[in-house]
């Protein structure tokens, strides 16, 4: 999942990534949402574009409602952990990025850990579930930007979410088919057979209506105690009780330990365009590599 957020008045830019499954789905016609490819959305104060309408919609709210990119990224950000459950998450990492009107970057990487103890030589092996959960990024990162740059509580900010998860909403042709793709696996746990499946066990489809009433719990808990209750609180306990239960390897320590860190932010420029991104084992700084090969290529008169 990728959400952008710019911040007309104070001209500050924010992108949110939050990563969970980056597999790919063929998208197909859907009737759920109007203009359902039309994931931009602006106001008057800004412009907003993120995976969803829904959290396209909640991150325009916030910057209706007088707040800045920050806000807007951070509201549409949980709101896509509610709606797009399969791309993006509170149990997941993300990776932030925010351009000040001032011109500072500033950067915070929420990666998921692994516990400091963890003996991998021994440790059970498995490409899902439980064994393969590590400590969640997702509400420091998030938290943490909306602490140091927004400036909307974050009550507010998580109102959306904690809506659309206690009503409910339409669900939308791709989250259908990444979920139905991953049917077996959905049915192996009772917590994804309650809320992602039908009685029979068989995939929801598009525009079917999901209320996720726990993680509503969750997410109000979160608005009105911070991410202390998440990593410390009565959600720590019940996430060690579940994931100790059921073969995997976190603990109460590795997750009040958990901290977002800033990030280490790497400058570069290209092709007339400059240019800065934050710096991870990821595909960011690799960019800026390509493009200063494209514009050694045009120095040598290649295009």
């Amino acid at each position: 999942m990728r959400c952008y957020t710019i911040n007309f008045k104070r001209l500050t830019f924010s992108a949110v990534v939050l990563l969970s499954n980056c597999g790919h789905v063929q998208q197909v016609s859907d009737f759920s949402y109007k203009n359902l490819y039309q994931k931009q959305s602006q106001s008057k104060a800004g412009a907003v574009a993120t995976a969803h309408p829904l959290a396209t919609q909640a991150g325009v709210e916030m910057l209706e409602a007088g707040g800045n990119a920050v806000d807007a990224a951070v509201s549409a950000a949980f709101t896509l952990a509610v709606v797009e459950p399969s791309m993006s998450g509170i149990g997941g990492r993300t990776q932030i990025l925010i351009s000040s009107s001032s011109g500072e970057v500033f950067g915070i990487d929420g990666t998921t850990q692994a516990p400091l103890h963890y003996d991998y030589e021994n440790a059970p092996k498995k490409r899902y579930g439980y064994p393969s959960i590590g400590v969640p990024g997702v509400v420091r990162g998030l938290t943490k930007a909306l602490n140091e740059h927004g400036s909307l509580p974050l009550r507010k900010v998580m109102k959306p979410a904690i809506s659309l998860a206690e009503n409910g909403h339409a669900l939308i042709s791709g989250e259908a088919l990444r979920q139905a793709s991953v049917n077996k696996e959905l049915n192996e746990f009772e917590g994804s057979r309650r809320y992602f499946l039908n009685e029979d066990g068989s995939a929801k489809k598009a525009g079917d209506w999901v209320v996720q009433t726990d993680l509503a719990r969750v997410l109000n808990a979160i608005a009105e105690d911070g991410p202390d209750v998440f990593y410390e609180g009565w959600i720590a306990e019940r996430i060690i009780e579940d994931n100790q239960a059921n073969g995997g390897v976190l603990t109460r320590k590795a997750l009040k330990d958990y901290r977002a860190e800033n990030s280490y932010i790497v400058h570069g420029s290209s092709v007339r365009t400059e240019g800065s991104i934050w710096s991870l084992s990821t595909c960011p700084p690799l960019v800026l590599s390509l493009l200063r090969c494209c514009t050694s290529w045009r120095r040598w008169g290649r295009t």
